[in-house]
C-alpha cells in the first residue's frame, strides 16, 4: 500500500472483513429464558463448544448446553459478517440473532443477542 503524507506520525492500514475470523474459537455463552422475579428462578442456560469460521461469511458451532442443570449436546450453523469497524454479526436459521465485536487482528470476539433483551452473552478465543 502506498499513501501521501505531509507530516510525520503513524500511520496504519485499519479495517475489518469476514476473513478476520478464521478457523476455531472456544466459546462460553451465557443466557436465560425465566423472568428472575419468579422463585425458583429456572430457565438459566451456559454453553461451551466450538464455534468454526471460514473467513467468508459461514460459521458451524458444536458443544453442551447446560439448562438448570441439564447437559445436552448442541450443534448448528449459520452466517456472519464482520464490519470494517470490528462489528460482528451472527445469523443463524431459526436461532436469536447476536451482535458484537471482534478484538483487533481477530483472536477474540463478544456477542450478545440483538433481539428482546440483552440476557444472551458470549465471548470466543481463537484456539
Amino acid at each position: 500500500m502506498t499513501a501521501q503524507t505531509t507530516h510525520f506520525s503513524n500511520f496504519a492500514v485499519l479495517g475489518y472483513t469476514n476473513a478476520t475470523l478464521t478457523g476455531s474459537y472456544g466459546v462460553t455463552m451465557y443466557d436465560s429464558d425465566a423472568p428472575v422475579d419468579v422463585p425458583p428462578v429456572k430457565g438459566f442456560h451456559s454453553g461451551v463448544g466450538t464455534l468454526m469460521f471460514d473467513g467468508v461469511g459461514a460459521y458451524t458451532a458444536s458443544g453442551n448446553k447446560n439448562t438448570d442443570g441439564v447437559s445436552s449436546a448442541k450443534s448448528g450453523s449459520g452466517t456472519y459478517a464482520v464490519a470494517a469497524d470490528g462489528t460482528l454479526t451472527l445469523s443463524s436459521t431459526g436461532g436469536t440473532p447476536h451482535k458484537g465485536s471482534v478484538l483487533a487482528g481477530g483472536s477474540t470476539f463478544i456477542l450478545a443477542s440483538t433481539s428482546g433483551q440483552p440476557v444472551d452473552i458470549g465471548v470466543g478465543i481463537l484456539k
